[in-house]
């Protein structure tokens, strides 16, 4: 078994879940915005035991990382791998393809992202080749992109 990453968000489903009866839409849209290097397994695990189907999961990750999690990956709606050396234009292109993806497939009550500076040029872990720069330009993206209906009604966490 793959250890789930270290995760804050783990327990996504209770914020999405508010009963066990999940016939019924009885809470809330979550779109959860993966944008660290390593796939991000802990809250797709717990996306497919809760059987969550008001989470939607966008994972931008590097493939050239652990965990290999294929398992997991079941639960990630958008799965965007992306390499070693990935840099800016790149990864904003990605996201954004992701994004587009994402509000066409499903209409959120809430966009929660995860990100972290090991996106950044030089973080050994990550080994990706993004500026700081980029970092300013995808966080005004992902509140700034949903189209008008979504964002008329949706908070961007």
């Amino acid at each position: 078994m793959v250890p789930p990453n270290l995760c804050e968000a783990k327990d996504l489903h209770k914020l999405t879940n508010s009963s066990s009866d999940t016939s019924s839409r009885s809470s809330l849209a979550l779109l959860f915005i993966v944008l660290t290097p390593v796939q991000g397994n802990g809250h797709a695990r717990d996306k497919l035991h809760f059987e969550d189907k008001d989470l939607y999961i966008l994972d931008i990750y590097n493939a050239d990382l652990w965990p290999w999690d294929s398992f997991a990956k079941g639960a990630i709606d958008c799965e965007l791998p992306i390499r070693s050396g990935t840099g800016d234009e790149d990864y904003l292109s990605t996201l954004k393809q992701g994004l587009e993806r994402a509000f066409k497939e499903f209409t959120p009550d809430i966009i929660l992202y995860n990100a972290g500076t090991d996106i950044l040029v030089g973080d050994p872990l990550g080994r990706l080749v993004a500026s700081p720069y980029m970092r300013v330009i995808w966080q005004s993206m992902l509140c700034l992109l949903p189209p008008p209906d979504v964002a008329e009604h949706c908070c961007c966490l």
